[in-house]
């Protein structure tokens, strides 16, 4: 208990690690989706076709390898596994209906979509991730009230109302042309309270930093990163060490390149733990919005901006 999403995250990631040195299916699984939501796709594949190998029955490994499937790229591939799962477990298939109804929005078939993930609502209605595509796909399809109504319900009783980002990382779409559709009905249902759609992360590989650049990037300066509605810097000393600064306090810590991806590790916050996060460029965005990079870590994106440092 109180245990913030980021420190959850930062436990299971390492756990993994110690999962990984003898795998089970699950912990493919578990490898198969982190890397999704690190939109590293190609990975998040092989890890979802080892857990099968190992578990050819599993529903579960059926369902990760279809939504690896969906995200890269290949939804039409996915049906297969959906259906799959739904021969193994005919009493549960509130999640393979959702998945089929996000294959078809990607195929942009929209009125099935909305019928799909309707019956899997049918099945579970407290499943969140069909609402939002219901919401997305009725939005695209005209039925805006529908769409409003859905996407309120969905945010009643949260405790803050997460912008685009956050939703965003929820659906890491490899097509951007998807990806590009998705938010365009994401926003249209959100009335305006979720942000600009052109703010929204489009994350291409071509667009990735690679060690070096992020190196030359951040060391010596500080990132400006908003975070719903609240500015936090963190700062790049060139000795490797890591500053932070919000409205709630300051950390320092350490940072360093690894593997192509900036890591950081507090002194106090995440209990110590040690993160990474993939750093990209933002092709649209500007210095007036402090959103010209963006990076990815395992449990949201973040738009930030690059200053000197004044400290």
């Amino acid at each position: 208990a109180g245990i913030n999403l980021e420190t959850h995250r930062l436990w299971a990631r390492h756990y993994l690690q110690m999962a990984m040195k003898r795998p089970t299916s699950v912990a493919h699984q578990v490898a198969s989706l982190f890397a999704l939501y690190r939109r590293q796709h190609q990975s998040a594949i092989v890890e979802a076709e080892k857990a099968l190998a190992l578990e050819p029955n599993d529903i579960t490994s059926h369902l990760t390898m279809g939504v690896t499937l969906i995200y890269a790229g290949r939804p039409q591939e996915a049906t297969i596994f959906f259906n799959k799962a739904m021969l193994l477990d005919p009493h549960n298939i509130a999640l393979p209906l959702y998945y089929l109804g996000l294959v078809h929005f990607c195929l942009g078939k929209l009125d099935e979509a909305a019928s799909f993930c309707e019956r899997a609502l049918t099945h579970n209605p407290e499943l969140m991730r069909p609402s939002i595509v219901l919401a997305v796909t009725y939005a695209r399809i005209g039925r805006d009230q529908e769409a409003e109504d859905m996407l309120k319900r969905l945010l009643k009783g949260q405790r803050f109302i997460p912008d685009i980002h956050a939703i965003m990382y929820l659906f890491p779409f490899k097509d951007l042309e998807v990806s590009d559709r998705f938010a365009g009905g994401l926003l249209k249902a959100g009335a305006g309270l979720l942000g600009e759609t052109l703010d929204y992360p489009k994350i291409s590989q071509k667009n990735k930093l690679t060690g070096q650049e992020i190196r030359n990037l951040i060391f010596g300066r500080t990132m400006i990163v908003t975070l719903s509605g609240h500015e936090m810097q963190y700062s790049f000393p060139e000795d490797g060490k890591a500053n932070r600064k919000d409205g709630w306090g300051t950390s320092s810590g350490l940072s360093w390149i690894e593997d192509d991806q900036l890591w950081i590790q507090w002194k106090y916050m995440y209990e110590g733990l040690k993160w990474s996060s993939d750093i990209y460029r933002n092709p649209g965005g500007t210095t007036e919005k402090k959103n010209e990079y963006f990076y990815i870590a395992d449990w949201s994106i973040h738009s930030f901006s690059v200053v000197e440092r004044k400290d």
